[in-house]
């Protein structure tokens, strides 16, 4: 035999079927949403849902219809998923921007100051002075050859105040003497 069916079941026409069940469907669907039949919510007065969505669209209870649609016009602009994109990229790029702008004055602020330079350039010449003296130390093997070159230099200038041109082997004078042979 068939199937035996619980007694609080009883056949139905498909057509009543499908109607009790998208009733209760609906019905707890409204419980679980905590929303009426038109979409309101059971919690807010329609007056107050009203508003709600007046001051997400940023406009008063006495606006115009124009008001409204250019308040949704907008909103839906920011909302959609391709063209509100492009806009926030644009804020996005403008932050960057000034971002970087503010970034660069403060380290324009932070610059070496004037004083800093000179001591920097004062280093660079003692660090000259010193590679030139490691250049005479390879020259002069000795103290005594450094000394020796020393005391040539001072012999040197001597000469020149007298008006002596050293030569190698042969000193000339440089004063114009009376007679010349």
């Amino acid at each position: 035999m068939g199937l035996a069916l619980p007694k609080y079941i009883r056949p139905l026409s498909t057509l009543q079927a499908i109607t009790r069940f998208l009733t209760y469907l609906l019905h707890h669907l409204n419980k679980a949403t905590n929303r009426d039949g038109n979409g309101c919510s059971n919690s807010i007065a329609p007056a107050a849902e009203k508003r709600c969505l007046y001051e997400l669209l940023g406009l008063s209870l006495d606006c115009s219809q124009d008001e409204i649609r250019s308040a949704y016009k907008k909103l839906a602009l920011q909302r959609h998923p391709d063209i509100g994109l492009k806009m926030k990229g644009e804020e996005e790029r403008g932050r960057k921007k000034k971002l970087e702008e503010e970034r660069m004055t403060r380290v324009k602020a932070y610059e070496e100051p004037e004083w800093a330079k000179v001591e920097e350039e004062e280093q660079v010449d003692e660090l000259e002075e010193k590679e030139g003296e490691k250049a005479c130390n390879k020259k002069f093997k000795s103290e005594k050859q450094w000394k020796n070159h020393e005391q040539s230099k001072k012999h040197k200038a001597e000469l020149r105040k007298l008006g002596v041109t050293p030569r190698p082997g042969l000193y000339v004078s440089t004063k114009s003497s009376g007679s010349h042979s």
